[in-house]
């Protein structure tokens, strides 16, 4: 299975809100996927890692 996920898309999906910049920025570093059936720490499960740079 492959998961495309693109940091530029309207919806900020590694996006964290800078106030000082007042804009979205996307950190740079090492990022965990988690999947399960819902949020419950309990259900999810280490999909895959991967890392940012811009």
């Amino acid at each position: 299975m492959e998961i495309i996920i693109d940091p530029k898309a309207s919806n900020h999906p590694l996006s964290v809100r800078c106030e000082a910049e007042h804009r979205w920025i996307v950190p740079e570093g090492q990022f965990a996927l988690w999947l399960g059936r819902s949020s419950s720490s309990a259900d999810l499960m280490l999909a895959g890692r991967f890392h940012h740079q811009k």
